[in-house]
């Protein structure tokens, strides 16, 4: 077993894979980030607007896409704003 254990180590295919879930790993926790301050953001500004961005943020998995709300949220003008912003993430 440890020859096979051994093979599979030097293996450039595994180490591309293992690389590739950590990669995917650092990404997804990333977004889970995003996502909570997000909600922890629009719940300390905009109350009444917590359940909309915790039910439209996960609708999201690109990393971009939720860090430029986060900024958008930074500067929105009021509740109004804000909740354009949410509900545009159907789009």
């Amino acid at each position: 077993m440890d020859m096979f254990d051994s093979l599979l180590e030097e293996s450039r295919f595994v180490r591309k894979k293992r690389a590739e879930g950590k990669v995917e790993g650092k990404i997804e926790g990333a977004i889970e980030a995003l996502r909570q301050v997000i909600v922890e953001f629009v719940q300390t500004r905009f109350p009444s607007l917590t359940a909309l961005a915790q039910q439209q943020v996960t609708h999201v998995n690109e990393p971009q896409r939720l860090h430029a709300l986060v900024m958008q949220l930074a500067v929105a003008d009021g509740e109004d704003a804000a909740q354009k912003l949410l509900e545009a993430l159907d789009s």
